[in-house]
C-alpha cells in the first residue's frame, strides 16, 4: 500500500509452497531453559515445509518424536478438533502443515534433552533444550 504522497508504506507477498520436503523445529515457549524440576515443559512447534521453508498447507505427515537425554515427551497436538490420535504419543498427524509437541523435565536431572523429529519421505529435525536447577524459591 502507498501513502497519499505515493510512498510506499506496506508490502505482502502470498507465496505458493511445494511438495512436502523437510521437518522444521521452532521452540516456542519458553525457550531453550527450562528447570529440571519434573514439572516445566517446553513447547515445540512442528512445520513440515517444502524446499524453500514455506510451510505446507496441505501436508497431513505422521510425524515421529524421539527423545535422548534428561527429559521425557509430554504430549502432541495438531489444532484438529475431529483428529482421534492420543495426546500422550511420541506420533502426530500434521494439521495444515503444523502440530506442536510438549517435553517436559525429569525431576531432579538437570543437562539436556535432545527432540528428533522424523517422517517418511522428509528430511529429520532435532533441537537441543536445556534442563537447569530451579532457584531455591521454586523448590518444594
Amino acid at each position: 500500500g502507498y501513502d497519499s504522497n505515493k510512498n510506499n508504506i506496506h508490502n505482502y507477498t502470498l507465496k505458493t509452497s511445494g511438495d512436502p520436503y523437510a521437518i522444521e523445529l521452532k521452540i516456542t515457549y519458553p525457550g531453550k531453559e527450562i528447570y529440571s524440576d519434573g514439572q516445566d515443559v517446553c513447547m515445540i512447534e512442528v512445520k513440515i515445509v517444502d524446499n524453500m521453508g514455506i510451510r505446507v498447507p496441505t501436508a497431513s505427515n505422521m510425524v515421529t518424536f524421539d527423545i535422548d537425554g534428561d527429559g521425557i515427551i509430554f504430549g502432541v497436538g495438531n489444532g484438529d478438533n475431529a483428529c482421534h490420535e492420543p495426546d500422550k504419543s511420541n506420533k502426530r498427524s500434521a494439521f495444515h502443515g503444523l502440530l506442536r509437541v510438549f517435553v517436559q523435565s525429569i525431576r531432579d536431572k538437570p543437562g539436556e534433552m535432545k527432540l528428533t523429529a522424523s517422517s517418511k519421505g522428509l528430511l529429520s529435525d532435532s533441537i537441543t533444550i536445556y534442563t537447569v536447577v530451579p532457584p531455591k524459591s521454586m523448590l518444594y
